[in-house]
């Protein structure tokens, strides 16, 4: 009895290390900088810059969540002089939250010292939930939108690495 506890604690442990080693970030050893913009990412994520709709890129995760592939992207556009970040705030709100869209979290908050509202929201979209990220900021005559977008159930696997991508963001100011 004592011997197969040992062995079965064994197994437990191996397990654990293993699945600890996992879930490590790998170092943000990529760099982008184009147009004001620049930000750290790890050989994980394959960059394609489009330039298409005002999306400057997008970065998709290499390995693929079923048939969609988590990716996160910046779409950047000439500030209106009238919209200060409270109307700009709500515009993306109301966009975001179309009929049937979960509002899972919102706060303000700072991505290297830049005033940044936070929203995460959940779709179902053709009979599969998604979770979306999204991060608007004002910095000067332009507004940054950066949307990260997951099957939900891979949102929590992938959200610590896309936080830390994310606070790597500067912005010419």
């Amino acid at each position: 009895m004592s011997y197969n506890f040992k062995i079965l604690s064994i197994i437990f442990l191996c397990l654990t290390i293993l699945s600890c080693k996992e879930s490590e970030i790998k170092p943000l050893t990529e760099h982008y900088q184009k147009e004001g913009v620049e930000f750290n990412y790890n050989s994980d994520w394959v960059l394609e810059e489009s330039g298409s709709n005002n999306i400057s890129f997008l970065l998709f995760k290499k390995v693929n969540d079923d048939d969609f592939r988590a990716n996160i992207n910046l779409l950047v556009v000439q500030k209106e002089p009238s919209i200060d970040f409270e109307k700009h705030i709500s515009s993306n709100k109301n966009y975001l939250l179309l009929e049937k869209t979960k509002n899972l979290e919102e706060k303000i908050v700072s991505i290297n010292g830049n005033k940044a509202y936070r929203i995460v929201t959940e779709k179902n979209f053709e009979g599969n939930d998604y979770t979306l990220l999204q991060y608007s900021l004002l910095i000067r005559n332009k507004a940054y939108t950066i949307t990260f977008t997951s099957k939900s159930k891979y949102y929590k696997q992938n959200i610590k690495e896309v936080d830390e991508i994310i606070n790597t963001f500067k912005f010419e100011s």
